[in-house]
């Protein structure tokens, strides 16, 4: 651990001079702490929602019955009815 002494202590030293030099800026957009980076990582470590699976298989449904419609009638061209682009 003596070895890294150095090393740390640099560490911890530019982290408090990072987080007092975006203190006397009071710019966050610019330059934000270290301490805002820390709590938004925290509030974003899990999503607030996910999607369904009424959303994914939708989608999927949605994408198999126009590339169905797609190519039985009208090969290769835009169904309109939703993302699809023909290349499936």
């Amino acid at each position: 651990m003596k070895k890294h002494l150095p090393a740390v202590l640099t560490g911890i030293g530019l982290l408090i001079l990072w987080q007092v030099i975006a203190m006397c800026i009071n710019a966050a957009y610019i330059l934000p702490s270290p301490t805002q980076i820390a709590v938004k990582i925290w509030e974003l470590r899990e999503p607030k929602s996910t999607p369904g699976l009424g959303a994914v298989y939708g989608t999927y449904s949605c994408d198999n019955a126009c590339n169905a419609y797609r190519t039985s009638y009208f090969h290769g061209s835009r169904c309109g009815a939703c993302r699809c682009d023909g290349a499936f």
